[in-house]
């Protein structure tokens, strides 16, 4: 016969796989905001007020829907003042984070309460065990059995982690892994230093400090800096401190060699490192992309690396506009329309840049301070400050450009004047003045960009003696100068003829000139130093020129209006010996080729007229003309008349 075959159970039913979750819990950030909420702040730790929290947490917790509506979590067979152990499963978690947080919660509940009965241990107000006062423990009596209550609170706080660890591992991210894998080795670091087994507790603690090392590089490659600095905080302030204790515990006892006492410090130091797999970056705190894609510039003596991808494409952008703006701005067939959009669009691309510059440092000014943080915000105010100065550079070299065009103009009018017979040097008076007020007005404007230049983002209180401040000063200065004297030669024109105001901003500008050729001097690095220098030493011959007419000027306006009107006669020096006559606005010894000059019709008789017969203009004959002329006769009897 046919061997019988069981028929399958029907309530026997094939297990699906379970597909993890992938929880992201940040366990360190929850209990860190949790602590420093409810009692365990930098003032002092109120361990009670903590536990307590605690306790109304996990309830909250098994209250809420997806842990309360759990099978077996209510119904007939849930007594309502029974205690029953509520055991969750690996798939009973894996459907909500509440589950683990609930065992995370608890497990942190254990080692508070742990460590209020190590307080009321050592503060002797702890009201436990009160009527065992004379108990004969070798402990030390009350204080004895207050211990033991701690360290198996400690030690339930060890078993918790060892079932949250078991549902981390299945469902949760690599990151949250990572963190439990450091809490975990820190409660277990606190449960043997307490029991005294400090290799155990070195050990654990290290596993912590590095883990936490990994953790913050991760952070920063992520670009979360202020995660990064609260694991490098914690390994720094926390972990590090509870690890040297345990060590000179370990060397005090003497229980173990030299070699092993190294080897546990090797291994700390090994933790400090990343353990050579390259996530931690020690105590120092080096940017894992300090040169990325090898683009980076210098701004101040600081290398900033480009790790932001819109700011290396904008930077990149600026460099192409850039050169092209190089070779446009030195051709002389480009037409000036042409130059003025490249510009423009040079100047587009740097204010596109600062924005970013911007919006990366506004983005890291409101995370909290630490060491990544504050690198990042050193680099993005570095950063900014480049743009801004970049963007003033091309601008202020525009402008410089202009005012050297508007100078060599005004020094061509001054030798067209010299050279010339004076005659049209009143007419063109107003264009010679509006010419002095364009170029004051340029520098008037070239000072407020060089004083922008010396409020630049990057400069820190203890680097005043900055060498870009320094030259940024000197240029402050130098720009002063040039623009107190060309104000002071619009107060000396005859358009506004404030003589005594221009001698003054004369002597304003001959102080400034001298301050800053020392200052240019004593920068090391400057651009076109000797230029500039030689520029302010030809600028000292204009003044001493300037002030020499302005008193002159100031003279001839202390006379007569007679002698103010002969003063603008526009004759030469020979042509007015015997005449009170500043010659107008040319200084001119002589006319080349001289004049035309009219000669006596009959010399022998104009010998001795000739000094009491003046010539004639013509306005004066067309007067005289019309004063001659015959009036037109009118009325009935013109005819007659």
């Amino acid at each position: 016969m046919p061997e019988m075959v069981d028929p399958p159970d029907a309530n026997e039913e094939e297990e699906e796989p379970l597909i993890p979750a992938n929880f992201s819990i940040p366990i360190h950030k929850i209990l860190h905001d949790a602590q420093q909420t409810h009692g365990l702040t930098h003032d002092g730790d109120d361990y009670n007020q903590y536990h307590t929290y605690l306790t109304n947490r996990i309830s909250r917790l098994r209250h809420s829907n997806p842990v309360y509506k759990r099978k077996g979590g209510s119904g007939g067979n849930r007594k309502k003042h029974a205690y029953s152990k509520r055991e969750i499963t690996v798939a009973e978690a894996n459907e909500h984070e509440n589950f683990i947080l609930v065992a995370l919660y608890i497990a942190e509940r254990a080692w508070a309460h742990a460590m209020e009965l190590k307080a009321a241990s050592e503060d002797g107000r702890s009201s436990l065990n009160a009527k065992s006062k004379s108990n004969s423990n070798p402990g030390g009596g009350r204080g004895g059995v207050k211990r033991n209550l701690y360290v198996k609170r400690l030690k339930k706080a060890v078993k918790h982690v060892d079932e949250l660890e078991e549902f981390v591992t299945v469902i949760c991210d690599e990151t949250t892994k990572l963190e439990l894998q450091s809490y975990a080795a820190w409660m277990r670091g606190n449960h043997s230093c307490e029991t005294r087994n400090w290799k155990a507790a070195c050990e654990r603690y290290a596993i912590a400090l590095r883990t936490c090392h990994q953790l913050s590089a991760q952070s920063k490659k992520e670009e979360k800096f202020q995660l990064s600095d609260f694991f490098l905080s914690r390994a720094d302030n926390v972990l590090q401190p509870l690890l040297r204790y345990c060590q000179y515990e370990l060397q005090k006892e003497g229980k173990l060699s030299q070699d092993q006492i190294d080897e546990i410090v090797q291994f700390q130091i090994s933790a400090i490192a990343g353990d050579g797999d390259g996530d931690g970056d020690g105590g120092n705190v080096q940017d894992p992309h300090s040169d990325i894609d090898g683009t980076s510039i210098s701004f101040r003596g600081q290398d900033i690396s480009l790790e932001d991808s819109a700011v290396r494409m904008a930077f990149i952008k600026i460099q192409n506009k850039k050169e092209t703006w190089d070779n446009l701005k030195n051709s002389k067939g480009a037409k000036a329309a042409v130059k003025d959009a490249k510009l423009m669009e040079l100047l587009t691309s740097y204010d596109g840049a600062i924005g970013i510059a911007e919006h990366l440092l506004g983005r890291y000014q409101d995370m909290a301070s630490g060491p990544a943080v504050n690198r990042k915000r050193t680099d993005c105010s570095n950063l900014l400050g480049y743009f801004k100065f970049e963007k003033l550079k091309l601008v202020m070299d525009r402008n410089e450009a202009l005012v050297k065009s508007l100078r060599q103009k005004d020094t061509e009018m001054d030798n067209s004047k010299a050279n010339g017979d004076g005659s049209s040097s009143q007419d063109d008076a107003e264009s010679k003045y509006k010419i002095v007020e364009e170029i004051a007005r340029l520098y008037d404007v070239l000072l407020q960009d060089a004083k922008s230049a010396t409020e630049l983002p990057g400069l820190s209180e203890e680097d005043i003696e900055d060498e870009f401040i320094l030259e940024a000063n000197a240029n402050v200065l130098r720009i002063r100068s040039l623009r107190c004297y060309y104000i002071g030669r619009m107060y000396a024109s005859d358009v506004v003829s404030k003589y005594r105001e221009a001698l003054e901003l004369f002597d304003q500008a001959s102080t400034l000139a001298k301050e800053a050729a020392e200052e240019i001097a004593a920068c090391q690095d400057m651009e076109e130093a000797n230029d500039l220098i030689d520029e302010i030493m030809s600028l000292e011959k204009e003044l001493d020129a300037a002030r020499c007419r302005t008193t002159a000027s100031a003279f001839l306006a202390s006379r007569n209006s007679a002698g103010a009107s002969i003063a603008t006669s526009g004759l030469s020096l020979l042509g007015r010996l015997d005449d009170f006559d500043a010659g107008g606005k040319t200084y001119r010894l002589a006319h080349v080729p001289p004049n035309l000059l009219a000669v006596a019709a009959k010399p022998f008789f104009f010998d001795i007229a000739n000094n009491y017969v003046k010539e004639f203009t013509v306005d004066e004959i067309e007067a005289y003309i019309t004063l001659r002329k015959p009036r037109e006769k009118k009325g009935l009897f013109r005819w007659f008349r």
